[in-house]
């Protein structure tokens, strides 16, 4: 699971065998084989965001939670195989305290050792593409910073400091948003109505929302900021997720 972007002050990340603990939340930032299929399932699957690369379109990402460049990479590596010429990506990562860059490699590669094949497959060149960030890797400064991606199609910007006071910063629209934190019984404050209506106003109509958690307390925040929330099968042991597309647009694009 990624970091939440609103990490406990003075809170840091520590391995405990191959797993890298978060102290402040009594979890880990998940290094079993379930991290990519999760991410591809929860964000990319369940609202056909390969459709909309594939289409060509200019896909603008909002991300809650950095965290070691999972749902990053993950999207970065489904665009660069399935992607039209014409399609351009733009994905926004919202973090307060992000991971120095030794651990947050060591921590995707340790998942990727677990991965299934087929998911080795679909995200070929990940790893090569973890590597091409290291220079620009965000540092604990609060700011906003350029990842250099080498890829003229691919921008990434990250957004360091509390998602309470980046994401309203944001100037624009996001085409989807991917809500990946802590879960909302360990970590409330990602998922206040505050926070959920900032990332709602930074939607374009149409645009959609994704979690893995199917917490009614979730439903209802997102439902009251304008989304038209649904329960879908999720991954794993986790029977159910939910998806919403903001209101205004018609459903979320095929």
């Amino acid at each position: 699971m990624s970091p939440d972007p609103d990490l406990g002050a003075g809170a840091h990340p520590h391995w405990t065998g191959e797993r890298l603990v978060h102290p402040g939340f009594d979890d880990h930032y998940g290094v079993d084989d379930g991290g990519f299929r999760e991410s591809l399932h929860v964000f990319v699957d369940a609202v056909g965001l390969s459709r909309r690369f594939a289409r060509g379109d200019s896909v603008t990402v909002g991300d809650l939670g950095l965290g070691s460049g999972r749902n990053l990479l993950t999207l970065w590596s489904v665009f660069a195989a399935e992607a039209s010429a014409s399609a351009r990506l733009v994905l926004h990562t919202f973090e307060r305290d992000p991971l120095p860059w030794a651990d947050a490699h060591a921590a995707l590669v340790a998942r990727w050792t677990r991965a299934p094949a087929a998911v080795r497959r679909r995200l070929a060149g990940l790893l090569d593409r973890m590597v091409q960030l290291r220079p620009t890797w965000p540092t604990p400064l609060p700011g906003v910073s350029e990842l250099a991606t080498g890829d003229p199609r691919v921008r990434v910007v990250a957004w360091i400091g509390a998602a309470a006071d980046t994401v309203p910063l944001l100037d624009g629209a996001a085409d989807h948003w991917c809500l990946d934190g802590f879960s909302p019984s360990v970590n409330p404050a990602m998922w206040t109505p505050p926070l959920l209506s900032a990332v709602s106003a930074r939607t374009r109509p149409g645009g959609t929302v994704a979690t893995y958690t199917a917490a009614g307390s979730v439903r209802r925040a997102l439902a009251s900021v304008g989304f038209t929330m649904e329960r879908v099968p999720g991954f794993g042991r986790k029977r159910e997720m939910l998806v919403g597309t903001r209101a205004g647009g018609g459903p979320a694009p095929e």
